[in-house]
């Protein structure tokens, strides 16, 4: 025998004594727990399906990796080493911490994955009530109305499981984002957080109509169940709600008489009618002023037809509504007011013919809660009582429910609620964009979320309209702001907010030639849109009547509020008439003064403007201990709201150096201005408040005041070569001379 064979030691000793074989085996156990937590977590946490997969790729390819370290390597009390010993010698022992350090892990990790099961109903949802989604039905027929037959028997089948509190039916808006897209119903029920897909086809002309659906379990793939009808076009009421049930007896579930009625109908026999408030509903969908406006027809043809048809005039109630909000005229108020009284008799009208119309009631909270609160939050409350799954419901009750600070952590539930039910739903995104823009000045968090809404959906044109704002508006980036606004025109020509604000991007810029042929677009009766632009133009006089007129016809709104108040301002002092512009702007600001004539705020922070404006025509009209009076109030509500409340200071940048300004606080005032350049807030309005502000006509020799000035202009024009240079590559509209209106 040779010194070689004589040291030879058998593999499976030599395994041992390097700790291979307890390095396996904890490996193994651990990467086992590790996929199971990972699997565990994967849904709630929204994770892709290729990140488990990697998980076990990377478990599996660091097996061998693990155990050729435990061959070659060994604990030692200086550390890690190289293991150079002869074969059977005994390694030195491990102590502490790292001897049981597997061991300690593996009893974590189950620690980890026994909470992972036992709390597992609050990590992943109920899993004792299913969510079914249903997507938009396939068009196989060549007739005219085919599509919106496919989708409305969809969409009425959507609508009537709704109405069951045992399970949740994601909302219209995500399920039919998937409309014309071929994804694996695993992937799509992964997107909207549903076990189940109900999916189908319809294939009709004017004597035979051929439905065929099928309800999916997301998780296997598999059919659960599936049928075919072959009926006559009239018989879709009742192919209709045989849909209904047979999903619900797929799903097992229990329902009670009062359940199985109120899923049951469509609320119409007349099929014209039915098909007209189909065409409606899709075309409110879109959002657009357009868009309802030609719903309305179709809602109103739909109640002509047939005058018993609830949901036709909950639904003719809530787009009159829709276009009295966002249809801004120089009656807007008025027309606004009379869409509400209208409202109301038409939801009415809607519980006369059915008292328990979940929708109706929703739409009657919409409308109370401009005045009413507490009757606001009934309604909400007894609509999502009668229609469980309806998460516009959810988010309105959040609007209400935020109103109260003590309840805004329940408005916060309602909307997580709303979310679940309709998670592919942008606006909800933006909605809370627009609470970080306005309530915290959170310009870096609304931007975020808009720009992902943008990402996800290109078109929609809300989040274009609100990142246009935050750009422009807040971050002093005036041709992204243009480019993002003039999208969000082009997809809602009719959007008056959106043309202001591009009227005021245009004229930052300093684009005056654009910014009046968008004005020109508006209407020869829009005064409140000439304002801006005449303000720009010194032209004092007419801009002064301009908002007087405006505030006559109550179409000031806070994007205009500043521009109007400017112009009120420098009306009086060119024209003499301090006290029409007195009464003016207390009825704009709410202030009021009470015995001692000492001055009462309205309880809203912010930009002030109204207030700030009323005390400089005090104190211009002779009127200086009252408007010293006002000033002193206003700045030190500021300060309270900045410091004791922790309000942002952001809102507060813009017009309140000017009350500092008026209070001879000449120091104060340069900082704060320093503070909103150093935001990017100052470029909002440069040419105003830098060049014709009266307040600050004891700044402007400054010489910090003066670089502030060359600081805006320089960034101006950086903005204008960037904006022309985007109107050379076809991204921005030319709305130069000659070149008709874009819109």
């Amino acid at each position: 025998m040779t010194e070689h064979d004589s040291q030879r030691v058998p593999l499976l000793t030599e395994l041992r004594r390097r700790g291979v074989l307890r390095v396996a085996a904890s490996y193994g156990a651990i990467a086992w727990l590790l996929v199971q937590i990972g699997g565990t977590i994967a849904d709630p946490l929204d994770l892709p399906r290729w990140a488990i997969r990697g998980l076990i790729f990377a478990a599996v390819l660091g097996f061998p990796v693990a155990v050729g370290l435990a061959w070659f390597l060994e604990f030692t009390p200086q550390g890690v080493a190289v293991d150079r010993q002869q074969p059977g010698s005994l390694r030195p022992a491990t102590s502490g911490v790292r001897r049981y350090a597997d061991l300690v892990i593996i009893a974590l990790l189950l620690a980890i994955v026994g909470y992972l099961v036992a709390r597992q109903p609050d990590i992943v949802g109920l899993h004792d009530k299913a969510t079914v989604a249903v997507l938009p039905f396939q068009n196989l027929s060549s007739a005219a109305d085919g599509d919106i037959l496919a989708l409305g028997i969809a969409e009425s089948v959507l609508h009537q499981l709704a109405n069951l509190r045992q399970i949740d039916v994601i909302s219209r808006t995500s399920s039919f984002t998937f409309r014309g897209r071929s994804e694996d119903a695993r992937e799509i029920g992964r997107q909207l957080k549903a076990s189940y897909l109900l999916e189908g086809s319809v294939q009709s002309d004017r004597t035979r109509m051929r439905i065929t659906t099928q309800l999916i379990d997301v998780r296997t793939g598999a059919d659960v169940w599936s049928m075919r009808f072959d009926r006559q076009p009239s018989d879709i009421f009742a192919v209709q709600d045989e849909i209904a049930v047979q999903v619900t007896r797929a799903l097992e579930l229990t329902l009670d008489a009062d359940a199985m009625e109120r899923m049951k109908g469509q609320g119409t026999q007349n099929l014209d009618a039915y098909l007209a408030y189909l065409q409606a509903r899709a075309l409110l969908a879109g959002d657009r002023v357009a868009d309802v406006q030609q719903a309305i027809e179709l809602l109103e043809r739909a109640v002509a037809l047939d005058p018993n048809f609830a949901a036709g005039y909950v639904g003719l109630a809530a787009a009159e509504l829709f276009v009295g909000e966002y249809d801004v005229t120089d009656d807007r108020q008025a027309r606004f007011e009379r869409a509400l009284d209208r409202g109301r008799n038409l939801v009415d009208r809607a519980l006369s013919v059915d008292p328990e119309n979940g929708e109706a009631y929703l739409v009657r909270a919409s409308i109370a809660a401009f005045t009413d609160l507490a009757a606001a939050e009934a309604d909400y409350r007894r609509g999502l009582e009668l229609s469980p799954n309806a998460a516009q419901g959810y988010a309105g009750l959040a609007v209400v429910l935020y109103e109260n600070p003590a309840r805004r952590d329940e408005a916060l539930e309602m909307l997580d609620r709303a979310r679940k039910l309709d998670p592919l739903q942008p606006s909800y995104d933006v909605s809370k964009a627009v609470f970080l823009l306005y309530e915290r000045g959170d310009v870096a968090g609304a931007d975020h979320l808009l720009a992902d809404v943008v990402r996800r959906n290109p078109d929609y044109q809300p989040a274009l309209a609100r990142l246009a704002e935050t750009r422009s508006f807040c971050q002093g980036k005036l041709a992204d702001g243009i480019e993002y606004g003039e999208r969000a025109l082009q997809l809602d020509p009719r959007s008056e907010s959106t043309r202001r604000l591009l009227v005021d991007a245009y004229l930052d810029v300093g684009d005056v030639s654009a910014a009046q042929r968008l004005i020109d677009a508006a209407g020869p009766d829009l005064s409140v849109e000439r304002i801006p632009m005449l303000v720009q133009l010194r032209d004092w006089r007419r801009a002064g009547e301009a908002a007087y007129d405006a505030l006559a016809r109550q179409t000031i709104t806070p994007l205009n509020s500043v521009h109007a108040v400017a112009a009120i301002r420098m009306h009086a002092r060119v024209t003499g008439d301090f006290e029409r512009a007195r009464i003016a702007l207390e009825t704009m600001s709410g202030v009021r003064w009470d015995q001692s004539n000492n001055p009462i705020l309205p309880d809203r922070p912010g930009v002030r403007d109204g207030p700030i404006g009323l005390a400089d025509v005090l104190l211009a009209g002779g009127h200086e201990e009252q408007g010293r009076r006002l000033l002193a109030v206003i700045v030190e509500r500021m300060h309270r709201e900045i410091e004791d409340q922790g309000r942002s200071e952001f809102w507060y940048l813009r017009m309140h150096p000017v009350a500092l300004a008026l209070l001879d606080e000449r120091e104060a005032a340069i900082a704060m201005l320093q503070r909103s350049m150093a935001a990017s807030f100052a470029i909002n309005d440069w040419w105003y408040f830098f060049e014709s502000e009266p307040a600050y006509d004891g700044l402007r020799q400054d010489p910090r005041f003066q670089a502030m000035r060359r600081e805006v202009r320089a960034h101006v024009a950086e903005q204008r070569k960037d904006l022309d240079q985007r109107r050379a590559d076809g991204r921005v509209p030319d709305r130069g001379d000659g070149v008709p209106d874009a819109s």
